[in-house]
């Protein structure tokens, strides 16, 4: 296949925003985007110029950062056990018609049509280099990865969350979806088409995780013809190594403490009811029950590999690190169908395991917004 596929620039809507917002907000209560080293802030903070249209490059924060706008959030009542309990963070994402409303009701003081730098640049900058790019991408990805069934892609407007968002193609999809923040340029969009191409299939067939099929899209996207159609485009790993991510993480960490997001380890127990963010872990095993009880009433929730067996084999004799091992793999698999990141869960290498949880702010008094 060397066809095209239709690609529907849509309208901002407010809408747009108030999803992409309880999306965002579902990433950061279950502390996913602090696990990946994203950096949060309610407002772009400006990066140095570089090629490419530099008005819009000075309109533009580092690739890493997330906008995630300081609205009353309070108002609207169990906003955060909501968005644990009731939002679906997938692209599209799904939520329920009464949280959406009112979410959009705390962004209309601010939001507006007029508040889309670059969106009409963008399209026109797809319009005029489409004929060359995608002979290109089918050209360079093998069938098993460039979406031969692929018919349409969607792309949203929205001023918050991260660059972009993207759904992933399978043997059964025909039709990609893309979030895509507006201060952002063609690299963004060219990087959500590959990115949504290419990755479920890696996950699916090759087993790999996030970071690794991460791996594989920069490398695409910096080392192939397909460089010549992203010239502004950078890899997370570049941000991160940035002299200026320590003060970006730092002033991030202030931002989320302000939210009450500082600490991503919410766990309760009550009557032997496990809940994380107020919300409770459905199915669990008597075994998953007991390993999960152990991390959260642990210090600073981490347990060695020894400390964690005796727990689950009081009989010495029943000891074993790949009960133990599996047993972890089950649960991880059971916080993942209680639609929670599985990692949550961490492996201390050569010690034993750990619930995540965020850094410590150091400076807090040094930051300023």
């Amino acid at each position: 296949m060397n066809n095209q596929p239709e690609i529907i620039f849509h309208q901002p809507k407010a809408e747009y925003d108030a999803l992409r917002l309880l999306f965002t907000a579902h990433k950061l209560a279950s502390g996913m985007y602090q696990y990946h080293n994203w950096l949060v802030s309610p407002s772009i903070t400006p990066t140095s110029k570089r090629s490419g249209d530099p008005a819009a490059r000075e309109r533009r924060g580092p690739n890493n950062l997330i906008i995630f706008p300081d609205l009353p959030y309070q108002e609207i009542p169990n906003f955060w056990t909501r968005v644990m309990g009731e939002v679906e963070p997938h692209t599209p994402p799904v939520a329920p018609p009464d949280l959406i409303t009112s979410l959009s009701t705390l962004l209309t003081p601010t939001w507006s049509r007029d508040s889309y730098p670059g969106y009409l640049t963008l399209q026109r900058h797809y319009h005029n280099i489409k004929d060359q790019f995608w002979p290109t991408f089918f050209s360079i990805l093998s069938p098993s990865l460039r979406g031969d069934s692929l018919q349409a892609i969607h792309i949203y407007p929205t001023l918050y969350g991260t660059t972009k968002s993207f759904s992933l193609l399978d043997s059964k999809t025909t039709t990609l979806h893309i979030y895509l923040r507006t201060d952002q340029g063609i690299d963004a969009l060219i990087d959500g088409i590959v990115s949504g191409a290419i990755r479920g299939q890696l996950q699916q067939d090759l087993n790999l995780t996030w970071s690794e099929t991460e791996v594989a899209k920069d490398t695409l996207l910096l080392t192939t013809p397909l460089a010549q159609f992203a010239p502004d485009y950078q890899s997370t790993l570049h941000a991160i190594r940035s002299p200026n991510f320590a003060t970006l993480q730092s002033q991030s960490l202030t931002y989320l403490k302000h939210l009450g997001l500082n600490n991503s380890n919410l766990w309760e127990i009550d009557q032997n009811i496990i809940t994380y963010h107020a919300r409770p872990l459905n199915n669990l095993t008597r075994q998953e029950q007991t390993i999960l009880t152990a991390l959260i009433q642990a210090p600073d929730h981490a347990l060695s590999q020894h400390d964690l067996t005796h727990a689950l084999y009081p009989n010495p004799n029943k000891f074993s690190l790949w009960g133990l091992a599996k047993a972890i793999q089950r649960l991880r698999s059971k916080l993942t169908d209680n639609n929670l990141p599985s990692h949550l869960i961490q492996t201390d290498r050569n010690h034993g395991y750990s619930l995540f949880s965020t850094p410590t702010i150091t400076k807090p008094n040094d930051l300023v917004f």
